[in-house]
């Protein structure tokens, strides 16, 4: 059992630290009015006893919400699934599931998550699945997608990474790309997943990726860059065992440290956040060092949307937040069908939350301190989202300490199907324009795959 414990539970810790806090907690206002939200769960409720908040919660475009967490009074680990009116279980401890890392689900209550998992003595790390309309009461199947022996490593089958992506249609990818062993995966959940992109002396390890309904992958990644050698950037592919050099990028030729978590939208957009300037240089030719510059682009702490260009080209870039507006720092962003983020972040002034624009104060979905329907949120956990705006948070009301799932949906509402007619259509437009994309002078097909 793994308990995830973000500040003292007992009343008598409270009394110790909260008071302190409470006249500054209670000073701020409510919310912003242009959301609404759902208590989803509330732990010792439903047969949850402790949340694991360092799974974050996923949810499909039907508002059903899935995350981690404990069963009260045995302490065994579980997933569990709700949407305001109760919440379905499903055990992993007992099948040796331990160190949940992640989970997503998509509109069929098809669930995929990555974890250890201890079986005839030997512990692997790998993706595994469910569904979360059983053949029989409370009989769920649990099924081994992929998974690495962790002990010893094994290069022909690395264990799996902590990120995987899965689509609202069950398009789910994995990886295990591990010092330049394993690759990427792709394929639909309840069939066949394929080898989309592997090491090959080019990738190395990955943390972060994503997936969208055109079949674009983006991954955040270590690369062998041609100018930099070891770098790190943002990658995009359009097909299965994609060149580098055929490949698109967000960001590229950055120091390894510099790791930022990308969101892709079904029209090819990717988000992400900064939190320390960087700067990327690009020539002319793309890959010769000793060629003209071209562009030096400076990254600054913000929040960023990036339209994708060829690899070894600047790409197209706007920033949408930054801290002139009294931003300090800035944490993850989602990234919706309709071109919306919502992100969270901390204010120079003091004070943090969550929120959808420039200006703390307009922008403000709720912030640290705030009161929803009778709870006093002492900390606030961004969770995931899905591809019409709504996202998940966990929290806790500081007058009990429980901590709660909550779902967030904007007003007014889209209606989900106008967002994935919406997705649909710009993915298409924007994979027609890919395909039709034409190399700059010198990359043509033939004189990359020379190189290769």
């Amino acid at each position: 059992m793994r308990s995830s414990r973000l500040f003292p539970r007992s009343r008598r810790a409270l009394g110790r630290f909260g008071l302190l806090a409470l006249p500054g907690l209670l000073a701020v206002a409510a919310p912003a009015a242009a959301q609404h939200f759902d208590e989803i769960a509330l732990e010792f409720v439903d047969g949850l006893g402790f949340l694991d908040t360092s799974v974050p919660p996923d949810i499909a475009n039907t508002g059903l919400v899935v995350f981690a967490g404990d069963e009260v009074g045995t302490g065994d680990d579980h997933l569990f699934a709700g949407s305001g009116d109760g919440l379905e279980r499903v055990d992993l401890s007992t099948f040796g599931f331990s160190n949940l890392e992640n989970v997503e689900v998509d509109n069929a209550g098809n669930v995929a998550w990555t974890s250890d998992r201890l079986t005839s003595g030997v512990t692997y790390r790998g993706v595994y699945r469910t569904r979360l309309d059983p053949p029989f009461p409370g009989i769920y199947s649990r099924l081994t997608i992929y998974q690495g022996r962790l002990f010893p490593y094994d290069a022909l089958q690395p264990p799996a990474r902590r990120h995987i992506a899965l689509t609202s249609h069950g398009e789910l990818l994995y990886s295990s790309l591990t010092n330049g062993d394993g690759g990427l995966f792709k394929g639909p959940i309840l069939g066949v997943k394929s080898l989309y992109q592997d090491g090959s002396g080019i990738y190395y390890n990955n943390i972060q990726l994503d997936l969208n309904e055109a079949g674009e992958v983006t991954a955040q990644l270590e690369y062998s860059d041609p100018i930099l050698n070891l770098s790190r950037g943002i990658f995009v592919w359009d097909a299965p065992l994609q060149l580098r050099d055929d490949a698109r990028t967000a960001v590229e030729k950055l120091g390894v440290g510099t790791q930022y978590a990308p969101d892709l939208n079904n029209a090819g957009q990717v988000a992400f956040a900064v939190g320390a300037n960087a700067t990327m240089t690009f020539y002319d030719p793309p890959d010769d060092g000793d060629g003209a510059v071209v562009a030096q682009i400076q990254l600054t702490p913000g929040i960023w949307l990036a339209t994708p260009t060829p690899f070894g080209e600047p790409p197209i870039l706007t920033q949408l937040v930054d801290t002139s507006t009294g931003f300090s720092s800035f944490g993850q962003v989602l990234l919706d069908d309709f071109g919306r983020v919502v992100f969270s972040a901390s204010k120079a002034g003091g004070g943090s939350g969550i929120y959808r624009g420039p200006d703390p104060v307009a922008d403000k979905v709720v912030e640290v301190g705030d009161i929803v329907d009778g709870r006093l949120f002492s900390f606030l956990a961004l969770g995931k989202g899905n591809d019409w705006g709504q996202f998940t948070l966990i929290t806790s009301d500081f007058f009990t300490t429980d901590r709660q799932v909550w779902r967030v949906t904007p007003e007014p509402a889209p209606e989900p199907g106008a967002a994935v007619l919406l997705g649909a259509g710009v993915a298409g437009l924007h994979a027609l324009a890919v395909r039709r994309r034409t190399r700059s002078a010198g990359r043509g097909e033939s004189a990359v795959r020379d190189r290769a």
